[in-house]
């Protein structure tokens, strides 16, 4: 072998470490799912520009990270509302607070609970305190997303790298990477086996993404949005109820939340209250909802014949919307966690066996032939 083809060899080797290396590291924190929702423009409450300047901002970091400062923010907010302080005035107090609070998803919240609050009459510190419940029921679940992606993550890192193990072999036990990896068959088995090491970390990491996602629901007009948001959606209704006006009265304001062609599942509650206008009754009128709806509409119509307050039972509604979803979550990743075998199975391992046990055992059979 000659100099240059020696030196080829070993760029070739270099490119396809850096490769192999490169799909296990590239995007760590985007292995969960991005699921952030549009910006809510201002609302009259001056959120929503964060846009696509408040997602370069946060790059780089994990989804649980950045809901937990997020979440932190909105709640030492309502508390210095509550002391008396001014919006202005409590974010210069609170260290990064206009920042975090422009996150696109935080100024979506808490541009509904300060538009509700501006219409409704609603103090702006009881407002900033429902968001900041609702950033923080995210945060947590983000959170147990990010701890149930651990283990699989760290799996596939481990074997996305098996890749590399030839040639550290070979330099550790003192056999030229040249002589191992110099034949034809030899770099083809690399090239080949390095594909299916990205292959089989993109499929992975496809299937973990989906099983973390938050599992969307069916609007009237036909799109789909996260089922978090019908969290969210409650607890603006329960925010609207809080108020004094009736309940059909809340639907509506709540309703009223959704900008001019950009479906929500806000729009969705104006259907309902319409329904109840003309006389249907709660069961009826929350049937056309998605099945998510669900425990909002039982503790409605439940509020509706008891003659209760329903502020607080549409609250718990949330509480219960984000527990069920955390549980289908739980096992999703379990069942995702059998899947990856499929990645396994169809590239890390021939991945394996073309990076590192074809070029040895090419290597030692031409070693025994020359002899």
């Amino acid at each position: 072998m000659t100099p240059a083809t020696g030196s080829g060899l070993w760029l070739a080797l270099a490119g396809g470490i850096v490769v192999a290396v490169g799909s296990v590291l590239w995007g760590g924190g985007a292995a969960l799912p991005s699921t952030w929702r549009r910006a809510a423009g201002s609302g009259g409450a001056g959120w929503g520009r964060g846009g696509e300047v408040g997602r370069w901002r946060f790059r780089g970091r994990s989804r649980a990270a950045i809901d937990a400062d997020v979440a932190e923010a909105a709640e030492l907010t309502a508390l210095c509302l509550d002391a008396g302080l001014t919006v202005p005035a409590a974010l210069q107090l609170i260290p990064r607070a206009e920042e975090l609070l422009a996150h696109p998803e935080a100024g979506d919240i808490l541009g509904w609970s300060w538009t509700l609050a501006e219409r409704l009459g609603v103090p702006i510190a009881d407002a900033t305190r429902v968001a900041a419940q609702d950033l923080r029921a995210r945060s947590e679940r983000a959170v147990q997303a990010q701890t149930l992606a651990a283990g699989p993550k760290a799996s596939m890192g481990l074997l996305a790298a098996l890749p590399v193990v030839g040639p550290l072999l070979a330099v550790l036990i003192g056999v030229p990477v040249a002589e191992v990896y110099g034949s034809p068959v030899a770099l083809a088995g690399w090239g080949v086996g390095i594909c299916l090491a990205a292959i089989g970390w993109r499929w992975g990491r496809r299937i973990l993404a989906k099983a973390l996602a938050p599992r969307t629901v069916r609007l009237l007009t036909g799109s789909r949005a996260s089922v978090l948001e019908v969290a969210s959606a409650s607890r603006m209704l329960a925010l609207g109820l809080r108020s004094g006006i009736g309940s059909v009265e809340a639907l509506e304001a709540v309703a009223a939340l959704e900008e001019p062609g950009v479906e929500s599942v806000v729009g969705d509650l104006g259907s309902v209250a319409s329904a109840l206008r003309w006389g249907r009754s709660a069961p009826e009128a929350w049937s056309m909802l998605d099945e998510a709806w669900q425990p909002v509409a039982l503790l409605w119509t439940v509020a509706g014949v008891a003659g209760a307050a329903p502020a607080a039972l549409i609250e718990a509604a949330a509480g219960r919307v984000v527990a069920a979803e955390s549980a289908r979550t739980a096992a999703a990743v379990q069942r995702a966690s059998v899947h990856l075998v499929l990645p396994l199975g169809a590239c890390f391992l021939p991945a394996f066996l073309l990076t590192t046990i074809v070029p040895v055992v090419t290597q030692t059979a031409g070693a025994l032939l020359a002899g």
